[in-house]
């Protein structure tokens, strides 16, 4: 019987997410100049299925670090009440600070072309990857943010700082490639180069999240949650195209990266380069 209760019990956080993701959903069909269900089954468009897509992947990231370090009620419905009403206040607040991430990364990583035009009239795959990668990237920060905060001003202020340093790391990748990026995703709609700069993204995103949660949740001054921060921030941005250069050697050794990417358009080693991204991001959380 106590096994049944527990099970119950953890269902019960199971439909709440589904409603939260539900309440997500429409949040981003209001925000948005288009309507998604026009576009998603009358139009068929696959750009805006990956964009949705990675929202609602990054509202996973954000429900997870709301839900994490609950549970301190006993099982029941006042213990479920007791946990459940500050897990729906701050996934609600990251629910809007996604929405907003999406229009900073909008503006700030994507800023040489409509990408409401990319995704609507051209249903670029390409853009919609990296826009869903930003999403994604967003929800694991704020998932970070809400690890360990000490009140509900430490949230905001972990977010600004973690969509700063992703913005900064987006824009030194773009100067870093050998192509142009913008021209790749938008005029070529290069879905080679999409994959890669998302994959990168997210990676970077994931040693953001690490460096914002503290890594268990405690509760900790902010001067100390900076530092701790700026470690991760750092250090990522300076592993993470270092260990590329020396990855690429090893698993496309008789190949140009640059090439396999722009002239050929090879999915294939933009998959291997981001694969390789987010597996040295994982490693580097772990061992860091």
């Amino acid at each position: 019987m106590i096994e049944l209760s527990y099970f119950l019990y953890g269902f019960t956080y199971v439909l709440s997410g589904l409603a939260m993701l539900y309440v997500a959903k429409t949040a981003f069909d209001f925000a948005t100049p288009y309507k998604l269900n026009v576009q998603l089954t009358e139009r068929d468009n696959p750009a805006i299925g990956v964009v949705l897509s990675g929202f609602l992947l990054g509202i996973i990231s954000v429900l997870v670090g709301s839900f994490f370090g609950e549970g301190e009620g006993e099982i029941g419905f006042d213990g479920y009440l007791t946990d459940m009403g500050p897990t729906a206040f701050y996934g609600l607040i990251g629910i809007i600070l996604l929405l907003v991430a999406g229009v900073i990364n909008d503006k700030c990583i994507l800023r040489n072309f409509s990408n409401n035009t990319e995704i609507l009239e051209k249903q670029n795959v390409s853009v919609g990857v990296v826009i869903g990668a930003g999403y994604m990237g967003s929800g694991l920060i704020i998932a970070g943010g809400l690890q360990g905060s000490e009140d509900i001003l430490s949230v905001p202020l972990a977010f600004i700082f973690g969509q700063l340093a992703l913005v900064i790391f987006a824009v030194v990748y773009q100067k870093a490639t050998a192509y142009d990026d913008q021209n790749e995703l938008s005029t070529q709609q290069n879905l080679a180069c999409g994959i890669a700069f998302g994959g990168n993204i997210l990676a970077y995103s994931i040693l953001l999240m690490k460096g914002l949660s503290m890594g268990d949740g405690e509760l900790i001054e902010l001067k100390d949650r900076l530092f701790h921060f700026s470690y991760y921030a750092v250090s990522g941005a300076v592993a993470l195209p270092v260990l590329r250069l020396i990855n690429d050697k090893l698993f496309l050794p008789n190949a140009s990266l640059t090439d396999e990417i722009v002239k050929d358009k090879n999915t294939n080693a933009s998959l291997i380069e981001a694969t390789l991204a987010i597996a040295i991001s994982i490693l580097l959380i772990i061992n860091l």
